[in-house]
């Protein structure tokens, strides 16, 4: 666990599927794109990056889909 800690800190950006994983990020202050499905978690992931980090990205899956990834 350590390891991958220590490698996630010299990451220059991160992309996070994860609410948790995100959380990380932020508090590494790695900018991040934080990616989400469905209303319970924007409200979780939006709140929450507003909070840690204004480096972060937010974006819906369900409004990308596939043809704008």
């Amino acid at each position: 666990m350590a390891q991958f800690l220590s490698r996630l800190a010299g990451a220059r950006v991160g992309i996070g599927c994860a609410y948790h994983f995100n959380i990380i990020l932020a508090l590494f202050n790695i900018p991040t794109v934080g990616i989400y499905s469905g209303s319970y978690y924007k409200q979780k992931i939006v709140g929450v990056m507003q909070l840690l980090s204004k480096d972060t990205l937010v974006l819906s899956l369900d409004e990308l889909g596939l043809e704008k990834i």
